[in-house]
Protein backbone atom coordinates (compact mmCIF):
# COMPACT_ATOMS: atom_id res chain seq x y z
CA UNK A 1 0.00 0.00 0.00
CA UNK A 2 1.33 3.43 -0.90
CA UNK A 3 1.38 6.21 1.69
CA UNK A 4 -1.23 8.09 -0.29
CA UNK A 5 -3.53 5.05 -0.18
CA UNK A 6 -2.87 4.76 3.58
CA UNK A 7 -3.89 8.40 4.07
CA UNK A 8 -6.97 7.92 1.89
CA UNK A 9 -7.89 4.81 3.92
CA UNK A 10 -7.47 6.71 7.20
CA UNK A 11 -9.83 9.41 5.91
CA UNK A 12 -12.31 6.80 4.68
CA UNK A 13 -12.23 4.96 8.04
CA UNK A 14 -13.49 8.07 9.85
CA UNK A 15 -15.66 9.48 7.03
CA UNK A 16 -13.41 12.51 6.64
CA UNK A 17 -13.68 14.29 3.27
CA UNK A 18 -10.35 14.78 1.52
CA UNK A 19 -9.40 17.07 -1.35
CA UNK A 20 -6.35 16.79 -3.56
CA UNK A 21 -4.47 20.05 -4.04
CA UNK A 22 -2.08 19.58 -6.99
CA UNK A 23 1.23 21.34 -6.44
CA UNK A 24 2.65 21.18 -9.94
CA UNK A 25 6.08 21.29 -8.31
CA UNK A 26 8.75 18.84 -7.24
CA UNK A 27 6.77 18.06 -4.07
CA UNK A 28 3.86 15.64 -3.80
CA UNK A 29 0.27 16.75 -4.10
CA UNK A 30 -1.17 18.13 -0.89
CA UNK A 31 -3.98 15.94 0.44
CA UNK A 32 -6.26 18.36 2.23
CA UNK A 33 -8.58 17.75 5.16
CA UNK A 34 -10.09 19.94 7.86
CA UNK A 35 -9.29 19.05 11.44
CA UNK A 36 -11.33 20.29 14.36
CA UNK A 37 -10.51 20.77 18.00
CA UNK A 38 -11.84 22.57 21.03
CA UNK A 39 -10.13 25.77 19.87
CA UNK A 40 -10.96 25.83 16.17
CA UNK A 41 -11.03 24.23 12.75
CA UNK A 42 -7.95 24.26 10.54
CA UNK A 43 -7.03 23.45 6.97
CA UNK A 44 -4.52 20.63 7.07
CA UNK A 45 -2.50 18.78 4.50
CA UNK A 46 -0.72 15.47 4.12
CA UNK A 47 2.20 14.95 1.76
CA UNK A 48 3.40 11.48 0.81
CA UNK A 49 7.03 11.12 -0.17
CA UNK A 50 6.68 7.57 -1.46
CA UNK A 51 10.32 6.89 -2.35
CA UNK A 52 11.48 7.88 1.14
CA UNK A 53 8.52 6.20 2.92
CA UNK A 54 7.97 9.59 4.58
CA UNK A 55 4.56 10.99 5.50
CA UNK A 56 4.44 14.70 6.38
CA UNK A 57 1.35 16.32 7.84
CA UNK A 58 0.88 19.97 8.61
CA UNK A 59 -1.81 22.24 9.97
CA UNK A 60 -2.11 25.72 8.49
CA UNK A 61 -2.98 28.28 11.17
CA UNK A 62 -4.27 30.56 8.41
CA UNK A 63 -2.76 33.73 9.87
CA UNK A 64 0.29 35.91 9.46
CA UNK A 65 1.98 36.93 12.70
CA UNK A 66 2.41 40.72 12.74
CA UNK A 67 5.99 41.75 12.08
CA UNK A 68 6.41 43.34 15.51
CA UNK A 69 5.41 40.09 17.25
CA UNK A 70 7.47 37.60 15.22
CA UNK A 71 10.53 37.59 17.46
CA UNK A 72 8.39 36.96 20.55
CA UNK A 73 6.39 34.23 18.81
CA UNK A 74 9.54 32.60 17.45
CA UNK A 75 11.08 32.47 20.93
CA UNK A 76 7.89 30.94 22.33
CA UNK A 77 7.69 28.33 19.53
CA UNK A 78 11.32 27.36 20.23
CA UNK A 79 10.45 26.76 23.89
CA UNK A 80 7.39 24.68 22.97
CA UNK A 81 9.25 22.67 20.32
CA UNK A 82 11.99 21.83 22.82
CA UNK A 83 9.37 20.22 25.09
CA UNK A 84 7.55 18.28 22.36
CA UNK A 85 8.61 14.71 21.67
CA UNK A 86 6.96 14.53 18.23
CA UNK A 87 5.80 17.27 15.91
CA UNK A 88 6.46 20.97 16.18
CA UNK A 89 5.53 24.51 15.26
CA UNK A 90 7.07 26.60 12.53
CA UNK A 91 6.81 30.21 11.42
CA UNK A 92 7.96 31.65 8.13
CA UNK A 93 10.29 34.48 9.13
CA UNK A 94 9.54 36.50 5.99
CA UNK A 95 5.75 36.51 6.08
CA UNK A 96 5.00 35.27 9.59
CA UNK A 97 2.93 32.32 8.34
CA UNK A 98 2.31 29.77 11.14
CA UNK A 99 1.94 26.00 10.95
CA UNK A 100 2.23 22.86 13.02
CA UNK A 101 3.95 19.88 11.44
CA UNK A 102 4.65 16.24 12.15
CA UNK A 103 6.39 13.68 9.98
CA UNK A 104 7.09 9.99 10.22
CA UNK A 105 8.81 7.27 8.24
CA UNK A 106 6.12 4.68 7.55
CA UNK A 107 6.74 0.94 7.17
CA UNK A 108 4.98 -2.35 7.73
CA UNK A 109 1.73 -3.96 6.72
CA UNK A 110 -1.12 -2.00 5.17
CA UNK A 111 -2.85 -1.84 8.55
CA UNK A 112 0.33 -0.61 10.24
CA UNK A 113 0.81 2.07 7.59
CA UNK A 114 -2.73 3.37 8.08
CA UNK A 115 -2.14 3.38 11.85
CA UNK A 116 1.13 5.29 11.54
CA UNK A 117 -0.46 7.89 9.24
CA UNK A 118 -3.36 8.21 11.70
CA UNK A 119 -0.99 8.72 14.63
CA UNK A 120 0.93 11.42 12.75
CA UNK A 121 -2.29 13.30 11.92
CA UNK A 122 -3.58 12.99 15.49
CA UNK A 123 -0.33 14.24 17.03
CA UNK A 124 -0.37 17.29 14.81
CA UNK A 125 -4.04 17.93 15.59
CA UNK A 126 -3.54 17.55 19.34
CA UNK A 127 -0.53 19.88 19.58
CA UNK A 128 -2.29 22.47 17.40
CA UNK A 129 -5.36 22.46 19.60
CA UNK A 130 -3.36 22.41 22.84
CA UNK A 131 -1.17 25.41 22.00
CA UNK A 132 -3.39 27.42 19.65
CA UNK A 133 -4.76 29.93 22.18
CA UNK A 134 -1.39 30.70 23.70
CA UNK A 135 0.28 31.09 20.30
CA UNK A 136 -2.50 33.46 19.19
CA UNK A 137 -2.12 35.43 22.41
CA UNK A 138 1.63 35.81 21.81
CA UNK A 139 1.01 36.80 18.19
CA UNK A 140 -1.69 39.40 18.74
CA UNK A 141 -1.01 40.91 22.17
CA UNK A 142 2.57 41.96 21.56
CA UNK A 143 4.03 44.27 24.15
CA UNK A 144 7.21 45.92 22.84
Amino acid sequence: MTLRKAFEQFCKNINLPMAVVPTGEAVPDHLGIIISGDNGDWDSFGMCFEEENLFVFYVDFGIQVPKEAREQVCAYLNQVNYQLKFGGFFMDSEGGHLMARASQFVFGSDEEKVGQVENTVKVCAVITDAYYKEIMQKAFTFVG
